[in-house]
């Protein structure tokens, strides 16, 4: 068994780091490389691009040599001549284990991290956001009783509506969360609890004040909050027309575009809410990070 390594999640439009050792896991940070934008417009994955992520990475060697990479959705896109091109380079390079996760396998993995402490005998239902695709699942008693994956996120959202990243937005918040009804494939099932994984969606919400609470309905130290949904409908208002993102890019000096994102996403999390019912909302910066670790440990990921 390895006792340290490293992970890094390449996204959509976010790369993010952790450092596993002494069983415990460490954050190096995130940063913003918009690998869908760029392909969108490029229809290729750009070498401003590619040299940024080696940038990153190459940070990260300095304090663990031992490093995994995993590619989400976007990857998924690319020609099998491409993607190959991609995994030679970047291993050979940088001397990395490199491999891309399925919509399935990235549901799996962020799942099991934000429901691993969960002791509740009902459904609860997780929402992996993220730039270039949407899961969901639904769970139970620790296992996932049905899933429902879509392979747009954010970015689709903000492309067809732009002024989400200006410093206030002006489309209308039904406008927007018809669209993504529209595209979203739907689970059958419903949950009182709604999961936000795959994103940092806790920190959005400390940072735009959000009207969160402690979480009481089970103790995890990865979800400490919790929203009741009408307000949290009620406060998507206040983000949209009254906060100034320009504000909030203060808090992320290095990567001010990833607040271009996040009204988008908060309307993945209420339009959610509403198909599966749901009466609680609990915010977390879990990824697929604690799921990927597991199956290291265990060999099944080498």
């Amino acid at each position: 068994m390895i006792d340290s390594f490293a992970i890094v999640e390449i996204g959509s439009t976010n790369t993010k780091g952790y450092i596993y050792s002494d069983n415990k896991v460490y954050e190096t940070g995130f940063k913003n490389i918009e690998f869908k934008k760029n392909y969108n417009i490029n229809k290729e994955i750009i070498k401003e691009d590619i040299e940024s992520l080696y940038e990153y990475i190459n940070k990260i060697k300095v304090i663990e040599s031992r490093i995994f990479v995993f590619g989400t959705s976007i990857f998924r896109e690319l020609t099998t001549t491409d993607l190959e091109k991609f995994k030679e380079n970047i291993e050979e390079k940088l001397n990395v284990s490199f491999q891309v996760v399925t919509a399935d396998q990235e549901n799996e993995y962020t799942v099991y991290g934000a429901i691993k402490n969960i002791k509740l005998d009902e459904n609860v239902a997780v929402m992996v956001g993220g730039g270039g695709s949407t899961e969901i699942a639904i769970c139970r008693n620790g296992c996932i009783i049905e899933r429902a994956n879509t392979s747009i996120g954010v970015v689709y959202i903000n492309e067809i509506f732009p002024d989400l990243a200006l410093d206030f937005a002006i489309s209308k918040i039904p406008d927007v969360k018809k669209l993504i009804d529209d595209k979203l494939n739907k689970p059958k099932l419903k949950a009182d609890i709604l999961i936000l994984a795959g994103g940092l969606h806790k920190f959005r919400c400390d940072k735009v004040k959000y009207p969160v609470k402690n979480n009481d309905l089970y103790t995890d130290e990865d979800s400490p909050y919790l929203m009741n949904i009408n307000e949290m409908i009620d406060y998507d208002y206040e983000f949209f027309y009254n906060i100034n993102l320009d504000d909030m890019r203060k808090y992320t000096l290095d990567n001010p575009k990833w607040w271009d994102g996040s009204r988008a996403m908060c309307l993945f999390a209420t339009v959610i809410s509403e198909i599966i019912d749901a009466k609680y909302i609990i915010p977390t910066n879990i990824s697929m990070v604690y799921g990927i670790i597991e199956k290291i440990k265990t060999g099944y990921i080498k």
